[in-house]
């Protein structure tokens, strides 16, 4: 009790100033001191951050993995596959997606488990052991400066009144003699704390790099995650690509023609051949075939239909002009016109000419200047158009006046929309197409 009574008022005293108060640590060993608090705080948000960064805890890896936001999505990707079957596109795509999510959500795990056991491990264990050691190496310092500095008080007074002692210097003496061994103990004391604490602090900041170290494992792991998951991406990526380019499963409307023939393998577009066989043996003596508008509910019904590749014609029986105006349509909104951009000057020139044989020798030779795609289909549409010409008398649809309805379909220049047609040029448009229908067994033999 007396010895906790006189670190009392020695606290007193250094307070008010009336006692000396021994400075634990040098300059240097103050910086070194704030170098630690610096690392601490350091590790501290690091860690803090990096935790929150992760998603899943623990060593177990498969329970690990099954907490994932990425293998949730993998599991709902091809559960959804799954019930849209093989035969769907989407299910397919759906399929292969979920298992790249699964790879790359086995990627994170490893990635997660790795920062954990090299990074954040090693971090924790610093800030609950290494850093508490050194405060407490500290308060241990500080608890025997104060003794040190208590005992020293004591002993300045007992030597004070020694000196200045009538009455039974010896004792005084004695007393004096033995604070100062008390004394010698306690700065003894003091300065092993000191050591310690010197000790432990220079010997964790010289860890730095060690520390350091740590974040290039960090990084390191990330990368590797990042890699991995790239490399996964970068397999299904061009699978997916090729199972949705070389699907039938899409729009056939605005669909470069090469492109739709390409992938549904035939050579003449689906909707053209759909529509003109149909066509061809119910409607040839149609009155207004291709002149008359149908209805617009059930155009778009029927273009829905060749989209989702569901077409049943037999269900416009009582409305042809319906499939009349969804083929001009699909003519119209493909990305390149039949007669093509690039041959659409020479048309124009072709068209001036003014001796009939030569002006047909020279459309003869743009025909055959045509892709092998565009010349098959064109080919088609026309020789359809002749056979429907034959018909005029009862359909009142002459080579002329088909020709004014599909021209604009199938020949304009690239600068020309659906909402702004080059008007100067339709009357010589309708003349090209006239003349090809009139003499369509000569172009097309």
């Amino acid at each position: 009790m007396k010895k906790q009574f006189y670190r009392v008022k020695q606290l007193a005293d250094q307070k008010v100033g009336r006692a000396e108060k021994t400075e634990i640590l040098s300059v240097d060993l103050q910086n070194v001191e704030k170098t630690v608090d610096k690392i601490k705080t350091a590790c501290q948000s690091a860690s803090k951050r990096i935790s929150a960064s992760m998603q899943g805890s623990g060593s177990d890896f498969e329970r690990r993995l099954r907490k994932l936001n990425q293998t949730g999505l993998a599991n709902s990707m091809l559960e959804s596959s799954n019930q849209l079957g093989d035969m769907s596109l989407l299910g397919m795509v759906l399929s292969q997606t979920g298992e790249a999510q699964l790879s790359i959500a086995r990627s994170l795990c490893e990635f997660e488990m790795s920062v954990e056991k090299n990074v954040m491990i090693p971090m924790t264990t610093i800030l609950e052991n290494d850093i508490p050691n050194i405060y407490q190496a500290k308060k241990k310092l500080s608890k025997a400066a104060l003794e040190m500095d208590t005992c020293k008080s004591r002993y300045l007074a007992a030597l004070k009144t020694f000196q200045g002692a009538s009455k039974d210097p010896w004792g005084a003496q004695s007393k004096a003699d033995a604070l100062k061994e008390e004394l010698e103990n306690e700065t003894a004391k003091f300065e092993a704390c000191q050591d310690g604490f010197t000790t432990e602090a220079l010997t964790f900041v010289a860890r730095e790099a060690e520390f350091a170290e740590w974040m290039i494992k960090f990084i390191e792991a990330q990368q590797e995650y990042h890699k991995s998951a790239s490399m996964i991406l970068q397999d299904v990526l061009p699978l997916l690509k090729t199972q949705v380019e070389s699907s039938s499963l899409r729009s056939v409307f605005g669909c470069p023609l090469e492109e739709h023939l390409k992938v549904q393998r035939r050579s003449i577009a689906f909707v053209l051949e759909e529509c003109l066989t149909y066509l061809h043996e119910e409607a040839l003596q149609e009155q207004g075939l291709f002149r008359m508008a149908g209805s617009s509910g059930k155009i778009r019904k029927l273009k829905a239909a060749f989209d989702a590749g569901m077409v049943d014609l037999t269900e416009f029986d009582c409305d042809v002009h319906a499939i009349t105006g969804v083929l001009k349509q699909y003519l119209r909104e493909l990305p390149e016109p039949l007669m093509t951009f690039a041959l659409y000057d020479d048309w124009i020139q072709a068209a001036s000419i003014q001796d009939s044989g030569a002006r047909l020798q020279a459309y003869w030779g743009l025909v055959d200047k045509l892709p092998k795609a565009n010349k098959d289909n064109l080919r088609y549409l026309i020789c359809f158009l002749g056979k429907l010409a034959d018909y005029s008398e009862v359909n009142k649809m002459t080579a002329s006046n088909i020709a004014i309805v599909i021209a604009p379909n199938i020949i304009y220049s690239e600068q020309d929309t659906s909402d702004a047609i080059n008007l100067h040029h339709t009357g010589v448009q309708s003349s090209i197409v006239e003349a090809l229908i009139q003499h369509h067994s000569w172009f097309f033999p």
